[in-house]
């Protein structure tokens, strides 16, 4: 984490490897070839986010991830590519109570070029322990 002013907070991370599976996001971390020789697939990514602390009770954030698994490892039909970005708003209601509004957009590709977009809305109330 980095705070380079008072109300402004960036976050992040970068990978880069082999059968990273664990660490990012897309599911695919190896596979078996027909002619059963394992191949661990090559992928890199990462993620931040900017954080505005506008209030002591109210936040806003953007953020951003992205995966992208090497496609000459993957089988047919994989996920290839994840991309996501988003903005949210926290509102603290409470000492232990949170109101949160998202919206973000999911932007898959798949090896053979089809790509999905999914649009993604929340409203949350959350309490912490």
């Amino acid at each position: 984490m980095l705070q380079p002013l008072p109300k402004w907070r960036f976050t992040g991370t970068y990978f880069h490897g082999r059968n990273a599976a664990g660490v990012g996001g897309l599911r695919q971390g190896f596979h078996f070839t027909d002619e059963n020789e394992f191949t661990a697939v090559r992928t890199s990514g990462g993620w931040g986010q900017v954080s505005f602390l506008a209030t002591k009770r109210l936040t806003f954030n953007a953020y951003s991830g992205l995966e992208s698994d090497n496609a000459a490892d993957l089988l047919a039909g994989q996920i290839s590519r994840n991309f996501v970005y988003a903005v949210n708003s926290q509102y603290r209601l409470g000492p232990n109570i949170l109101l949160g509004l998202e919206a973000s957009q999911a932007r898959t590709a798949y090896t053979g070029g089809r790509i999905r977009l999914l649009n993604h809305y929340d409203l949350a109330l959350a309490y912490l322990f």
